[in-house]
């Protein structure tokens, strides 16, 4: 695989066992940030400055919200903390738009592209299960039709840990991710 991340294989393994459900420990680079967020007004405050300072940020999500704002661009898909957002407006070329700064890309729009801090969006697509000590997912919560259409169980968790991963190893600069399920089994890791 291409290495994209200044995070070097110490990031690589803390995805890696964030969506396995076995990180046990902080992940601390001087190269790389790395930071959960509770609060989604101060994700995207942070996301709106990185943006003013360097360029190329953007929010990005798996499929854990239905596409409403597809053939009605005045709805938005996404909300999180009486925050309302919408999924890319296009995929080709969303990243270079003037209107992705305000929206949430899914991972065919980030295809190609490098930014320079992706803040990607956790959704209830997945989750952990404590008493399991496992990474779940609820194909409730997944609206990605074709990527849900015949798989069963396990091909979904594969599916969507897939695309959280490829999501969170991005950007070279820094990964910020908003986490509205924990991931993480020890509290108060991050």
């Amino acid at each position: 695989t291409q290495m994209r991340v200044q995070g070097g294989n110490a990031y690589i393994d803390q995805v890696k066992d964030m969506l396995a459900g076995s990180c046990s420990s902080k992940y601390v680079s001087e190269k790389y940030d790395f930071k959960l967020y509770a609060d989604f007004s101060k994700f995207e405050k942070d996301m709106y400055a990185k943006e003013s300072e360097v360029g190329l940020s953007r929010m990005l999500a798996g499929y854990a919200w239905p596409w409403i704002s597809k053939n009605d661009q005045t709805l938005k898909d996404i909300e999180i903390q009486d925050v309302k957002r919408m999924w890319n407006h296009c995929t080709e070329g969303w990243v270079h738009t003037a209107e992705a700064i305000d929206e949430v890309g899914c991972i065919h729009s980030i295809q190609g592209y490098d930014l320079n801090y992706a803040f990607v969006i956790l959704g209830k697509d997945i989750g952990y299960d404590k008493a399991a000590g496992k990474i779940i997912v609820r194909p409730e919560c997944y609206f990605d039709k074709n990527g849900k259409r015949t798989a069963n169980y396990e091909e979904l968790l594969e599916y969507i840990t897939n695309v959280y991963y490829v999501l969170m190893t991005r950007p070279p600069r820094m990964r910020t991710t908003l986490c509205s399920c924990k991931l993480c089994p020890s509290p108060g890791m991050y």
